[in-house]
């Protein structure tokens, strides 16, 4: 196995992504000319712009290949001006069939390889967290029953609570997002949590079984 496929899930891709090359800009440093090629990304709706020479556009496909030896990357202008609007067009063009080609394969939108070449592990890091939930007055609240939490207040696997009209009578914290707390008390803290299937929001009481314990003890 190379090191490319080995490498493979160190940097996974959830979700959606949406790539283009939609312009293109030739420049001169220290006395040389050289063309950028603009790409727009949408990674889970967050959308930003990157710009990439063609040669890092070449080095990226030498690593793709590692893996799908069948990728095709524009060919380089053997006579002729590279810089040539027409030529800069049709490169553009190609360039974009190439980042549609290669974002639509899932080996290899989840090579490190990929995802720094597009960005995307800033993209994720930069994403804001979900904003906390308003309770607001016409809000269909349920309280349920009290949870039991453990000396490291994490929750059990498996907890009765009381979810109303429903025949499901047992969950699991995975069932639930928890978003923010909304109140304390002597044996534990009450959350507002989003029950994932049923897309309601509850109160749950999470409840310190060593807690308990220690204030029964000290009576």
């Amino acid at each position: 196995m190379n090191n490319a496929a080995a490498n493979n899930t160190n940097a996974p891709v959830k979700g959606s992504l949406i790539l283009h090359v939609i312009d293109a800009q030739t420049s001169a440093e220290n006395g040389r000319k050289f063309t950028k090629y603009k790409v727009t990304v949408n990674y889970n709706g967050q959308e930003f712009e990157i710009w990439r020479r063609y040669k890092e556009f070449h080095t990226l496909n030498e690593k793709l290949r590692r893996v799908r030896g069948d990728l095709k990357l524009p060919g380089r202008r053997i006579l002729g001006d590279s810089f040539e609007p027409d030529f800069v067009l049709k490169r553009q063009r190609g360039l974009n069939d190439y980042v549609q080609q290669i974002s639509s394969s899932p080996q290899l939108v989840t090579l490190p390889e990929f995802t720094e070449f597009f960005k995307l592990n800033d993209a994720v890091s930069n994403t804001p967290p979900p904003p906390p939930v308003n309770i607001k007055p016409n809000m269909n609240l349920s309280k349920v029953n009290s949870v039991d939490a453990d000396e490291s207040s994490t929750l059990p696997d498996t907890m009765r609570v009381n979810l109303g009209k429903t025949e499901k009578t047992t969950v699991k914290p995975d069932d639930f997002e928890f978003r923010t707390c909304i109140g304390k008390g002597s044996f534990g803290k009450v959350y507002l949590a989003q029950h994932k299937a049923e897309n309601m929001i509850y109160a749950v009481k999470v409840v310190s079984k060593a807690l308990i314990k220690r204030k029964r003890e000290e009576r």
